[in-house]
């Protein structure tokens, strides 16, 4: 291969690949990455949750995303009782919640999003209403 062609392929190649070695702390590089991965589907409560997303939303794309996903659905679906808990992270850090309602997605299995939404509809705590009907608007993909 000729000289020219091959730098020229390195340089696209280290281009593409720039954001995620050059990435700052806070950023997601590779390494972070693969931290969040591994974390991002195995929480199992509120609180768990806000840990990771204080600490890994920047890496919130991908594999990260669905990982995400997963667990807040999974809770959602599986651990409605634990609603209180959310609406008080939620009512502390808006962002926080936009995060939550973002990750009931199309990703979910159907049955987990019609489990949430039942949930949402007929379990609700009244002092949570509005974040009830928020939850079931997006699980109503």
């Amino acid at each position: 291969m000729n000289r020219v062609i091959l730098r020229e392929l390195m340089t696209i190649s280290l281009l593409a690949w720039a954001p995620c070695i050059f990435a700052d702390d806070a950023g997601c590089a590779p390494e972070v990455v693969w931290h969040a991965e591994n974390i991002a589907a195995s929480l199992k409560n509120w609180d768990d949750v806000y840990v990771a997303y204080e600490k890994y939303r920047s890496c919130d794309d991908g594999s990260v995303a669905e990982g995400f996903s997963d667990s807040i659905g999974g809770i959602l679906a599986s651990n409605w009782d634990s609603i209180i808990r959310l609406a008080e992270l939620t009512k502390s850090d808006g962002s926080f919640k936009a995060f939550v309602l973002k990750h009931i997605d199309e990703t979910l299995p159907n049955e987990m999003l019609h489990r949430i939404k039942e949930n949402a509809d007929n379990r609700c705590p009244i002092r949570h209403i509005d974040l009830c009907r928020q939850i079931a608007n997006s699980a109503n993909h």
